[in-house]
């Protein structure tokens, strides 16, 4: 289960990263509309572009530290569950509890992590887009008119693009 879920979390940080969203969509209009490039994606570059140093290392640390604990645990929990799958007919019903509810916790905290990275992602994704204006934008213009998400066809197939519109 926990592999299964590793995999989609990965896929999907793939698709986010590819072309998929791709610079074309993020060009200016004849609105006086932010841009938001592809690097919006990327946890803390937004935040280190506009100075933001603090919060753009806390964000990018914040996701290795996530990540590697559950890859760790996820590993640990694999681990335990073929200890358990190699226990013999000797073995005590307390050596199979130990390793089943120790693969279990350690899949657990796996998910966790995964869960927090994923927070810490939609978080800096959020602060890119709504949360702090570019050192552009915050000159000339006070406050937020319109913004979102939205689909444009490009090439043979759409793109998502984000924009938003000051006034």
């Amino acid at each position: 289960m926990n592999t299964k879920i590793f995999y989609v979390f990965c896929i999907s940080i793939l698709i986010t990263q590819s072309g998929v969203l791709t610079n074309s969509c993020f060009a200016k209009s004849n609105s006086t509309a932010s841009v938001i490039d592809s690097k919006m994606f990327i946890p803390g570059l937004p935040q280190l572009e506009k100075g933001e140093t603090i919060k753009s290392y806390g964000i990018m640390g914040g996701e290795a530290v996530t990540l590697l604990s559950g890859l760790i645990f996820m590993v640990s929990s694999s681990s335990e569950y073929s200890k358990y799958k190699g226990l013999g007919a000797t073995a005590t019903p307390a050596e199979f509890d130990s390793h089943y509810n120790k693969s279990n916790s350690y899949g657990t905290m796996s998910i966790a992590s995964f869960v927090l990275m994923g927070g810490i992602y939609a978080y800096s994704v959020a602060d890119a887009m709504f949360l702090s204006k570019p050192a552009v934008v915050k000159k000339h213009y006070k406050k937020i008119k319109k913004y979102g998400l939205y689909f444009e066809p490009q090439g043979n197939g759409i793109a998502l693009c984000a924009r938003r519109t000051y006034e």
